[in-house]
C-alpha cells in the first residue's frame, strides 16, 4: 500500500511539474486551438455536403407531390407506394432526407466532443500559465 501512494504521488508530481511547465501549457494551448480549428473545419465540411444532399432530397420530395398530386407537410410524412410510378423517387427522397439529419447529427457530436476537449486543454492551459511562477521559480523564467 506504501509503494502504491508513492507512485501515485510521484505521478501526481510529475503531472503538475509538466502541467505548469513552459512546455506544458504551451502545448495544451496550441493543442485546444488545433481541436476548435478542427471543428470549425468540420462544420464547413458537412454544410457543404449535407445541404445539397438535402436540397435534392426536397427536389424529389417535389417531383413526386407533382406525379401523385398530393403535398405532404415533410418528406417523412410521404408514402412511399410500390404502385405509384415516383416510387423510386419517394424512396431516395427519404433516404436523402435521412442521410443529411443523420450527418448533422454526427457533426453535433463531434463536436460536442471537441468542445469539451478543447474547453479542458484552454483550461488546464490557463492554470498552468497561472501557476507556473509557483512551481518553477528557480528553474525556468
Amino acid at each position: 500500500m506504501n509503494k502504491f501512494l508513492d507512485i501515485i504521488v510521484l505521478q501526481g508530481k510529475y503531472l503538475v511539474d509538466n502541467l505548469t511547465s513552459v512546455i506544458g501549457y504551451t502545448l495544451l494551448f496550441k493543442g485546444g486551438i488545433a481541436l476548435i480549428t478542427v471543428g470549425l473545419i468540420s462544420i464547413q465540411y458537412v454544410a457543404t455536403t449535407a445541404i445539397p444532399i438535402e436540397a435534392s432530397a426536397y427536389q424529389l420530395k417535389y417531383e413526386v407531390e407533382f406525379s401523385v398530386q398530393k403535398q405532404y407537410k415533410s418528406i417523412s410524412d410521404m408514402e412511399c407506394d410500390v404502385k405509384i410510378e415516383s416510387y423510386s423517387k419517394c424512396m431516395l427522397s427519404k433516404y436523402k432526407e435521412n442521410l443529411s439529419t443523420s450527418s448533422i447529427k454526427a457533426l453535433y457530436s463531434w463536436l460536442e466532443l471537441l468542445i469539451v476537449f478543447g474547453t479542458l486543454m484552454m483550461s488546464l492551459s490557463v492554470l498552468g500559465f497561472l501557476a507556473h511562477p509557483y512551481f518553477h521559480q528557480d528553474s525556468e523564467t
